[in-house]
């Protein structure tokens, strides 16, 4: 009989934390930003617990689990830390994907590069669906600034690939390409290039070779100043 009621027990205990643990690993593995102004990274769970760092508000992160007590795993330093995730809040997903054609005929790389292999051809005039971007090809490394641009992250036949950003016709030169941005905006932050990204403030540019350019202006100790210029499909910028 005391078996009996320790194992309704201990059913009754797991059903009960069923959905809590299930809320825990919801929010793993998903990207956050700090929003406090100082968010403490502890090398344990704990508010006990050393103090390895800290977060500005703004910083994106990423979380890769949770523990009791509501805290939340996150890589700093190429470590893993914990913060509380009451300082975490959930970033809105963004557009699943830029819409744009082929300015010319294409050639599909398997890695952002001339150097990389070619694994189809786009026809000219043909609709893409741009799912990121990157500043710089892979391969150009040692290019002189001037030569350098940007690719395209787009589908093909299933797969990921990549094309060169000038070769595409966007709907909307303005529209950020997704993860662009955040990326972005990240970037600033963990250059001292901005306070927060809630001191990001965009102005239009111009537009070329079919990319919308942003003039960006941040606070940076409370004083708003024009920083740089961005290349909304590709994230490469300059000031």
């Amino acid at each position: 009989m005391k078996k009996i009621i320790g194992f309704i027990a201990a059913l009754v205990l797991m059903i009960t934390l069923l959905p809590f643990q299930q809320g825990e690993a919801s929010a793993a593995n998903k990207n956050y930003t700090v929003n406090v102004s100082k968010l403490d990274v502890r090398e344990k769970p704990s508010p006990r617990a050393k103090a390895v760092g800290s977060l500005k508000k703004g910083t994106a992160v990423i979380v890769y689990g949770t523990e009791p007590g509501g805290w939340s795993k996150i890589k700093y330093n190429n470590k893993a830390g914990y913060v509380a995730a009451s300082g975490l809040k959930a970033q809105t997903p963004a557009l699943s994907y830029d819409k744009a054609a082929a300015a010319k005929a294409l050639s599909a790389k398997s890695s952002p590069g001339d150097s990389y292999k070619t694994v189809g051809h786009i026809k000219a005039g043909q609709a893409v669906q741009v799912y990121g971007g990157v500043p710089v090809g892979a391969d150009q490394g040692d290019w002189a600034s001037a030569d350098q641009y940007g690719w395209s992250k787009i589908k093909y036949k299933t797969k990921y690939v990549y094309v060169k950003t000038h070769e595409l016709k966007f709907a909307d030169p303005y529209n950020w390409a997704p993860g662009v941005k955040a990326e972005f905006e990240a970037d600033l932050v963990r250059q001292g290039y901005a306070d927060s990204i809630d001191t990001i403030r965009y102005e239009k540019s111009g537009v070329f070779a079919n990319q919308g350019f942003l003039a960006v202006y941040t606070k940076v100790d409370g004083v708003e100043g024009y920083m740089v210029t961005v290349n909304v499909k590709t994230g490469w910028y300059h000031g």
